[in-house]
């Protein structure tokens, strides 16, 4: 599933993951739930500046760029489609306030961001793939493709069997998996095996 594409025999000229890397940014910058302007915020009456759905492009644009030539391209591309569609719905900020209000169900929170989920564990194993030839990438790539997957699966005890002990652990897999997946595609962007390149 994450097998090295067959190299191009052409000069490097686009950096797909530095394109990802700020998609990933613009998403974990959400502001949240808010409806009227605040100092310091990036909405005004409750419409994001920075919407969730603008970083969600950029990463289809980068993973479009990036996995096109791998065997996860299809659901890689088609989580990330997903993932713009609902949080352009969720931009909305009365849909958005009701699946992130205060009284809101947590639960479905974490059903409608499971295509982002899905989109971060293909991305981190297809990189720990492609990373093979340098093992110290390839093994922090696996670690956040693992970190990821507890954050779209730990809720099921979480919500599901309702063993709110595991709350923090859930938070800490959530947000240190994306930012993880963040900080390293800008980190890994300039190597060899994330490089596309120009056909001749």
């Amino acid at each position: 599933m994450t097998s090295t594409p067959a190299a191009d025999a052409a000069t490097p000229t686009v950096r797909p993951m530095v394109l990802i890397g700020l998609g990933l940014v613009i998403y974990l910058l959400s502001p949240g739930v808010t409806s009227t302007t605040k100092s310091g915020d990036v909405t005004l009456h409750g419409w994001d500046y920075l919407p969730d759905w603008a970083g969600w492009l950029l990463i289809a644009i980068g993973t479009w760029a990036f996995a096109r030539k791998l065997p996860s391209f299809r659901l890689m591309l088609g989580s990330a489609l997903v993932a713009m569609l609902v949080s352009a719905a969720l931009w909305v900020p009365a849909w958005r306030d009701e699946i992130r209000g205060p009284g809101a169900d947590p639960a479905l929170l974490w059903a409608v961001s499971l295509p982002a989920l899905a989109w971060l564990v293909l991305y981190c194993l297809a990189l720990a793939g492609l990373s093979r030839p340098e093992p110290g990438a390839s093994f922090w790539w696996k670690y956040l493709a693992g970190m990821n997957a507890g954050a779209a699966l730990l809720p099921v005890l979480v919500y599901g069997g309702k063993i709110t002990q595991l709350e923090g652990l859930l938070a800490v897999l959530g947000l240190m998996g994306a930012v993880g997946t963040m900080v390293f595609s800008f980190y890994h962007s300039g190597r060899a095996w994330a490089v596309v390149r120009r056909t001749s």
